[in-house]
């Protein structure tokens, strides 16, 4: 048994199995989710017709319910609620890889609850109610709904562009920063056993309703943890540092700027005092802030 002055690094490795893609040649697009959701329409009742529209001479991201995201095409949201529809649900959404959505509810589906969605990686809202689910008790670990997403996705573009509208303000920054320190603190000093958290990203900084940060209760432990680096509450201060240059320059710290020895640390580092302005790589940032003084000024 550990004693109470060890370290305690607490990490839920999510094994994600991720089917491969494979490309289809004609315009079908992504051809795994094409056929998953072949595959979930096959149901014992859609009186409707509801899912009729799920074949091959429509393209599947035009189907009712569903809706992709731009690039790759890969499933984002089905929403299948309130259609009367009766059967059991398909394994094969586990196949569904970069699903965040599924609303099932209002339905007469039955039989057991797919354990392939308790490994989708991406889902962030899942409503099942008012069915007739029945057979082994589905687990899973339940959090509060985080509208506003992760601090990653405010901080930088996604691939497709979809949070390019997006602004945090400095005070919002700072905020987010002041609520972060004191999650870390909590857990550093006012725990029964120190926690190291490990992993302190902007990915794992949830954002609520009132844009109030919240540390993710769960995460994977950085690599280095496992080939033999040693577990301090040292780590995670270093982290929350370049989360905040992260946060206030708008830089990732793998951006490609930072090579042959140059990182987003000496970066800062090196424009202290002189040329702070210069290293804001974010403009939302300074925008947000000289509009909000303009009104201010105005009101006056």
């Amino acid at each position: 048994m550990a004693s109470s002055s060890h370290l305690l690094c607490v990490g839920l490795l999510f094994l994600h199995m991720n089917v491969q893609a494979v490309e289809c040649a004609s315009t079908l697009g992504n051809a795994t989710d094409r056929m998953a959701l072949l595959s979930i329409k096959e149901i014992t009742s859609d009186p409707h017709g509801a899912l009729s529209s799920w074949n091959d001479s429509l393209h599947f991201c035009m189907g009712p319910g569903v809706v992709c995201r731009s690039g790759d095409q890969s499933v984002m949201i089905l929403d299948l609620s309130s259609l009367d529809l009766e059967g059991s649900i398909s394994p094969y959404i586990g196949n569904l890889s970069f699903l965040r959505r599924i609303e099932f509810q209002e339905n007469s589906f039955h039989g057991e609850i797919p354990r392939g969605i308790g490994s989708l990686f991406y889902l962030q809202y899942l409503n099942l109610g008012f069915n007739s689910f029945q057979g082994n008790d589905f687990k899973a670990l339940v959090f509060e709904y985080m509208p506003n997403g992760n601090l990653n996705k405010w901080l930088h573009l996604e691939e497709d562009g979809q949070n390019h509208l997006q602004n945090l303000s400095f005070t919002q920054r700072l905020n987010i920063a002041i609520e972060v320190a004191s999650a870390v603190e909590y857990l550093h000093h006012h725990c029964q056993m120190p926690i190291v958290y490990c992993d302190l990203k902007p990915s794992n900084i949830l954002l609520d309703n009132g844009m109030i940060a919240h540390v993710g209760v769960y995460w994977i432990c950085s690599p280095e943890y496992g080939l033999g680096g040693q577990i301090s509450t040292r780590g995670d201060v270093y982290s929350y540092g370049i989360l905040l240059l992260e946060k206030f320059t708008g830089r990732r710290p793998t951006d490609d700027l930072f090579k042959d020895g140059l990182n987003l640390h000496e970066f800062a580092k090196m424009a202290l005092s002189t040329q702070l302005g210069e290293i804001v790589h974010d403009p939302r940032l300074l925008l947000v802030e000289v509009s909000t003084d303009l009104i201010n000024t105005n009101g006056n």
